[in-house]
């Protein structure tokens, strides 16, 4: 069972990504629309464990999508990678930072977004502060 899940909230326009009951970061409707290509991406290549496409991106939509994901497989591409992009976009105010910082992500394997995820979690709280601000800088400047 997995313990990754997306859930949207059509009242207050947001997206988190949950990991363990834990909420890694939370999207405005702002983000949302400079982001959706990136979402779509993330998700497009989503499969279960028989290889069968799941089809989340179809939930990416011009307008602001609702439904709730629960992943069926910790260790895929997207939970790495949607993981991160939630992760370091929490607190960054600039939408063109955070729609660069997804689009550089897309380019991560999954076992780069994994190794960098891991290093944004686990640790001291400093080692993770560092990661966090590292990442950013390396991803999208300043």
């Amino acid at each position: 069972m997995s313990k990754y899940a997306l859930v949207t909230n059509a009242n207050n326009q947001t997206i988190k990504m949950i990991y363990n009951s834990q909420v890694m970061g939370v999207m405005d409707s702002a983000t949302y629309r400079v982001c959706k290509q990136s979402l779509k991406h993330y998700l497009s290549r989503e499969t279960d464990q028989a290889g069968i496409p799941l089809e989340y991106h179809k939930h990416i939509t011009d307008a602001f999508p609702t439904f709730s994901i629960t992943f069926p497989n910790d260790y895929s591409e997207a939970c790495s990678k949607l993981a991160l992009f939630f992760r370091l976009q929490k607190g960054v105010h600039d939408v063109n930072k955070i729609a660069l910082m997804a689009q550089r992500i897309e380019n991560f394997t999954r076992e780069e977004a994994a190794y960098w995820l891991s290093r944004t979690l686990h640790g001291t709280d400093e080692h993770k502060k560092w990661a966090v601000k590292g990442l950013r800088i390396m991803l999208a400047g300043s």
